[in-house]
C-alpha cells in the first residue's frame, strides 16, 4: 500500500473501503515523517474541525512537478 513510485494497490483498497460502506482510511504519510493522511468517504463523520493555514497547490503531470504555495490569511 505504501508504493511512492505506484497507486494501483492503494486505490484498490480506498475502492474496496469506500464500496463496503466504510467512512474512510486513516493512514501515515509517505511524504513527512510524522504526518497522517485522512480520506473521508463519509464526509458527514467529521466533526470538530478546526481551520487553519490555506495552500494553493498546483501539479504538472507532463513534467511529475508540485507546487504548493501557502495563502496569506
Amino acid at each position: 500500500m505504501y508504493a511512492s513510485d505506484r497507486h494501483d494497490a492503494s486505490q484498490k483498497l480506498g475502492e474496496d473501503v469506500r464500496a463496503s460502506g466504510d467512512a474512510g482510511l486513516l493512514y501515515d504519510s509517505l511524504r513527512r515523517r510524522a504526518g497522517s493522511n485522512v480520506v473521508a468517504h463519509r464526509p458527514r463523520n467529521i466533526v470538530d474541525i478546526v481551520q487553519t493555514d490555506h495552500f494553493e497547490i498546483a501539479v504538472s503531470a507532463a513534467s511529475r512537478i508540485i507546487e504548493i504555495h501557502k495563502l496569506s490569511k
